[in-house]
């Protein structure tokens, strides 16, 4: 299976936000309200959210395999040298494909990591009752660091888990 990453220009993060809705839509319902969902859309995939995002060092990347896109994902690198994912979402019907892991392959492999400064993580949260998610991020070397509840405006909360990994060079 080859599973590619490619860098999401500005002006294609319109189509982020049609994917992110038709995958929420499908996948977060049997978990969060579909009050909350189209809240966290609107909060979350704006083309203005999308474009703070972008300034504030998140880097978009649709998922290809097969000459089609199949899903998106986006990561950070924090003060530390640290490496945050933001967003890794597949199309549903994708699911048990093995793609989400060649993602997370993908995603180490442009974690530009020196050794020199000691361990190194990637983070990552997810909702605590997003239980496939949970057992895919074990399956790849996460682990729970922490749990939180993120106050996201208007009442509603990301109650999620911090999950951690190692990752070497």
């Amino acid at each position: 299976m080859q599973v590619s990453l490619r860098k999401v220009n500005d002006s294609e993060l319109s189509e982020i936000a049609v994917m992110a809705e038709r995958i929420w839509k499908i996948y977060y319902s049997e978990f969060i309200s579909m009050e909350q969902i189209v809240y966290m859309l609107n909060k979350f995939y704006s083309n203005d959210s999308m474009l703070d995002q972008v300034k504030n060092g998140q880097r978009f990347y649709f998922i290809e395999h097969e000459n089609q896109v199949k899903g998106f994902t986006s990561m950070s690198k924090n003060e530390e040298g640290n490496y945050f994912i933001h967003k890794l979402y597949i199309d549903p019907v994708h699911h048990a494909s093995k793609i989400g892991s060649e993602v997370i392959a993908c995603l180490e492999s442009l974690m530009n990591i020196d050794p020199s400064k000691g361990e190194s993580f990637v983070t990552l949260t997810d909702n605590r009752e997003n239980y496939k998610a949970i057992n895919f991020y074990f399956k790849n070397g996460f682990k729970i660091d922490k749990v939180e509840n993120f106050d996201i405006g208007e009442g509603y909360f990301m109650t999620d888990f911090v999950m951690k990994k190692q990752i070497k060079k």
